[in-house]
């Protein structure tokens, strides 16, 4: 399967988002010899069984059979705290790293999944502003929302991405009092208690963040994200042993290295020399 076609393949069947495929071809063009998939996968924006069922899937059978090759030649090393090594170079391992002051947690991907919406004019609405936020369009998205809420003040989808979008803009406080204020059954929507998690984290209530994410991976499928905000609350609650197995089961069980393992490694490195956990 060519490159291009694949792209157009994942993102036709709703597996990437635009935004994830340019970014993925973007790095590409940096390093021509590596594989658009791979790259996906790398970046955690694609499981490597979806990657691989998907080539299967539209008869690429000897690309999907290469690419399997590939990951069995390569093996699987272990550094001193058993965590799996990196595949990158250290040219490529720099450019992974965080910025100076930013924040490492990621953002809780907008979704719709687990909301029921009571009419069409109510889903359409959802829907444009989902896609405006998807393409980048904050501030078209957020007049959309303004607009639906004044129609149907009491729309669960509506609010949750009006209160995504205040904790996109750095606005944790304000986004997590409109949830407890208009969403007071939250935590029992899996989508809603993500975004709540992740404001309190970014509020400093490490607790509360804790109970949160400890709570979705007990009663919802696992999420890969869930496992590394969960150790970063538990770091900075002091809890180091506790973190650092966090840590590496979440490296574990990443699609190939991304920034956030990157940041992962790191940090049980630094606790083991600081901690000895």
């Amino acid at each position: 399967m060519k490159e291009t076609l694949l792209g157009k393949t994942l993102v036709e069947k709703g597996l990437v988002t635009p935004a994830q495929l340019d970014e993925a071809l973007a790095q590409q063009q940096e390093y021509p010899e590596r594989l658009l998939g791979h790259i996906l996968v790398e970046q955690g924006y694609l499981r490597y069984a979806t990657l691989v069922t998907t080539i299967v899937h539209d008869q690429h059978v000897p690309m999907a059979r290469e690419m399997l090759a590939e990951r069995a030649r390569a093996g699987e090393q272990l550094d001193e705290h058993g965590v799996p090594l990196p595949r990158f170079s250290d040219t490529e391992m720099a450019t992974l790293v965080f910025k100076e002051n930013e924040f490492p947690v990621p953002i809780p991907t907008p979704s719709l999944e687990h909301f029921t919406v009571d009419s069409s004019m109510e889903r359409e609405l959802a829907e444009d502003a989902f896609s405006l936020i998807d393409h980048g369009q904050m501030e078209e998205a957020k007049q959309v929302l303004v607009q639906g809420l004044t129609i149907s003040p009491d729309s669960v989808p509506l609010r949750y991405l009006q209160c995504w979008l205040l904790a996109e803009q750095g606005e944790a406080e304000q986004s997590i009092k409109s949830l407890e204020k208009h969403q007071p059954d939250y935590p029992r929507n899996p989508t809603l208690l993500w975004l709540a998690a992740y404001n309190r984290q970014r509020l400093h209530r490490h607790n509360e963040a804790v109970e949160n994410y400890q709570a979705l991976l007990k009663k919802y499928k696992p999420n890969h994200r869930w496992y590394f905000a969960l150790a970063y609350s538990l770091q900075h609650l002091h809890y180091w042993k506790k973190a650092r197995q966090v840590y590496t089961h979440f490296i574990r069980i990443s699609s190939g290295e991304n920034k956030w393992t990157v940041y992962a490694r790191a940090q049980i490195a630094e606790i083991v020399k600081q901690h000895g956990a």
